[in-house]
C-alpha cells in the first residue's frame, strides 16, 4: 500500500526500459504512471520521471509522427521551467538534456 514506492518502482522500470530500447514498453509505463503524476509530485524522482517520460514521448514523436507525444514532452518541459523560474536548481540539468533531445526532434 506504499504508492511513493511502487511510483520509485516504476520510475526505476522506465529509465531502465529507456535506456536499453524498449520504447514501447517505455511507453507504457509512461501512460501508467502518468494517472498517477499528482502522487508523485515533490518526490525526488519527479525530475527523473519527468525527463525519461519526456525522452520516451520524444522518442515516439519521432517514429509515430503523433502530435500528443510532442506535446506531452513540451508539457515536460514547460513543468521543469516552471519549477525552475521557482528558484528550484534541482530541475535544470534535466531541464537542459531535454531541452536538447527535443531540439534534435
Amino acid at each position: 500500500h506504499n504508492i511513493a514506492g511502487l511510483m520509485n518502482v516504476h520510475l526505476y522500470e522506465l529509465q531502465v526500459a529507456y535506456l536499453f530500447g524498449s520504447y514501447d514498453t517505455a511507453l507504457e509505463i509512461c501512460h501508467a504512471l502518468s494517472k498517477h503524476t499528482q502522487t508523485f509530485q515533490w518526490q525526488l524522482g519527479t525530475y527523473a520521471y519527468l525527463l525519461y517520460s519526456g525522452l520516451t514521448y520524444l522518442h515516439a514523436y519521432s517514429v509515430k509522427k503523433r502530435s500528443k507525444y510532442l506535446r506531452s514532452a513540451r508539457q515536460n518541459l514547460k513543468t521543469l521551467q516552471k519549477w525552475m523560474k521557482q528558484g528550484n536548481p534541482n530541475c535544470e540539468p534535466y531541464y537542459m538534456l531535454l531541452k536538447a533531445e527535443e531540439s534534435v526532434v
